[in-house]
């Protein structure tokens, strides 16, 4: 996958879609376990990676999540040298679960969007994540693989697409689904099937020199959020 087509993947992973950018699994609640305020190991600044890179020249894509985690920014260089930047937390809402040994970010959409938008919908976007030294690895579910499950009864949700017959493994409708229930139920749901286990994308941690000259970017942006062309 090209990093060009990152930027849109992490939005669109962040809020619930698949990578195909058409498909999305969500949950109708956070799953019950241990609340964790703010997962310090997200804080600061990353390089948004694919798991699969092509080698073409793209666009790089920064996140910086603040010490609270209240605050998570996209920055976006493209060949030019124009930085565009993103304050992603102004659309949605990151709360992180811990269920076991096993790592969650929920997101959601903000109440009352003064822009008006729904990136997620209804429930919540459910990532795993897996924290190593330099980098955090990211996981989805398969929306599909649930509807599947779905109709057989294993779990309780629902689904909105075309004939599952008529999908296929790599059929061209949509498929959304929803896993239904309270938080103990969604939790149930990870631990009976450990359904969030298709690698996604990673965060890779940047070196200092690299943070600091994003930090000052930060800092210097103008009012609009589109930061001056890199010099």
């Amino acid at each position: 996958m090209k990093l060009t087509l990152i930027k849109p993947v992490l939005l669109a992973a962040l809020a619930a879609f698949a990578l195909s950018g058409c498909e999305q699994l969500t949950v109708e609640s956070i799953p019950s376990g241990e609340v964790v305020a703010c997962d310090q190991a997200f804080t600061g600044w990353w390089r948004v990676q694919a798991e699969s890179v092509d080698g073409d020249d793209d666009d790089a894509l920064h996140l910086h999540v603040s010490d609270d985690c209240t605050r998570w920014v996209t920055v976006e260089t493209d060949a030019d040298g124009q930085r565009k930047q993103e304050d992603l937390s102004s659309q949605m809402r990151f709360d992180f679960r811990r269920i076991g040994d096993a790592g969650y970010l929920a997101v959601s959409d903000v109440p009352n969007n003064p822009d008006g938008k729904r990136e997620v919908g209804e429930g919540y976007a459910l990532l795993r994540y897996v924290v190593r030294v330099d980098r955090i690895n990211l996981f989805e579910g398969d929306p599909r693989r649930e509807a599947h499950r779905i109709a057989e009864g294993l779990v309780r949700g629902k689904v909105e697409s075309g004939s599952q017959a008529q999908c296929g493994t790599d059929g061209n409708c949509n498929v959304n689904t929803t896993i239904t229930g309270d938080g103990d139920a969604i939790a149930d749901w990870l631990k009976r099937f450990d359904p969030i286990d298709r690698a996604f994308f990673e965060l890779r941690r940047l070196d200092d020199k690299t943070a600091n000259d994003l930090d000052a970017l930060l800092k210097s942006a103008p009012s609009d959020g589109k930061p001056k062309p890199h010099e």
